[in-house]
């Protein structure tokens, strides 16, 4: 809903910012890493958005960077992890760092982060691990993660629909296997009837 929010940098603390644009002073909730690198407050600042809507409660995710982005929305697709779970982590690590911890299965490193415990450590890897691991950096240039393919598409595509990461992973792999050259669309119609 919300792609990109350009204007003046009113306040900045290590966990929340506020920035004006259009006559509005908007209320940010910010991880660490993008706190590091805002300017003095007073200056024109553009950061990347996510609306999280939960019940009566909206709230507003700002971001340095789309890599940033890219990492908090995919934690939000874990069973289990809260935006403020998410933030928490992305404040506990950068994302390169994240992504390597991820990777690397590190559930020791992760259980560092207040509030994140051995389970829930534990089902990130999973959930994430497959998204990160051919590509180093784990991210492209745009954002996005970079594995990709039918299965990997259809895995998102379905997961954007609203089943967990496990669930759809576990449904597309079981009819990648039965159909070796489906595409994703063909992926996604099969998962989806169970």
């Amino acid at each position: 809903m919300y792609e990109a929010i350009r204007g003046t940098l009113l306040r900045r603390e290590p966990a929340a910012a506020v920035v004006e644009a259009g006559g509005l002073a908007y209320l940010l909730h910010i991880p660490l890493s993008t706190y590091e690198t805002l300017p003095e407050a007073g200056s024109e600042v553009t950061l990347r958005l996510h609306l999280a809507v939960r019940d009566d409660d909206w709230r507003l995710f700002g971001f340095g960077s789309d890599g940033e982005r890219a990492v908090f929305r995919a934690l939000l697709r874990v069973s289990g992890v809260g935006p403020v779970m998410a933030l928490s982590l992305l404040s506990g690590f950068r994302p390169k760092e994240f992504r390597a911890a991820v990777a690397g299965g590190d559930v020791r490193a992760l259980t560092r982060v207040k509030g994140v415990g051995k389970k829930t450590a534990e089902r990130i890897v999973v959930e994430l691990r497959d998204v990160w691991k051919d590509d180093a950096s784990g991210v492209s240039p745009e954002g996005a993660p970079t594995a990709s393919g039918p299965v990997e598409d259809a895995i998102r595509a379905l997961q954007s629909l609203g089943l967990d990461g496990a669930e759809a992973r576990k449904r597309v792999v079981k009819h990648a296997a039965d159909d070796a050259g489906a595409d994703a669309s063909e992926l996604i119609r099969k998962a989806l009837r169970g």
